[in-house]
């Protein structure tokens, strides 16, 4: 997914409206990465207990029809971007839609560890650089709401 324009990334938090079992997920991330394939989108889907955070990147005009199109999914209800902009480059270049599905056990070993932004890097195995700090403070927020995110 070469492209000669810079990369615009959205990351934005939503809440599932519906049950999301592993048959439900895997139905929405097959449809997912059909469309980001389409269009030329790349990204990172997070889920835990019925929230999601999710950072998509892509040319610009398609990130915000995408963002658009999600906002209007009744399956979900998004609280917001949490942060958007242009980036020299793809974070994650080669996954349509990679996705995480944390459970309560994987959460509450990542609250007990000193630096939990590192710890989730490690857990979800994701580059560590500039471009996704805003995606690891969301999905730190989401998926331990209980503890402060600095």
């Amino acid at each position: 997914m070469n492209s000669d324009h810079p990369i615009y990334t959205l990351v934005y938090t939503s809440s599932a409206t519906q049950p999301f079992d592993d048959e439900a997920l895997t139905a929405l991330l097959r449809n997912a990465r059909a469309v980001n394939e389409t269009h030329g989108i790349t990204g990172l889907l997070a889920y835990y207990d019925g929230c999601f955070v999710q950072l998509i990147e892509g040319p610009e005009a398609e990130v915000r029809q995408l963002y658009e199109n999600l906002s209007r999914d009744p399956r979900h209800k998004i609280f917001g971007h949490v942060d958007e902009g242009h980036l020299p480059a793809r974070s994650f270049p080669d996954w349509t839609m990679a996705f995480r599905h944390f459970n309560r056990r994987k959460a509450e070993k990542l609250s007990g560890e000193r630096d939990s932004a590192a710890a989730l890097r490690a857990a979800i195995d994701i580059p560590n650089d500039a471009a996704t700090g805003i995606f690891f403070k969301s999905c730190l927020s989401a998926l331990l709401p209980n503890h402060l995110v600095d």
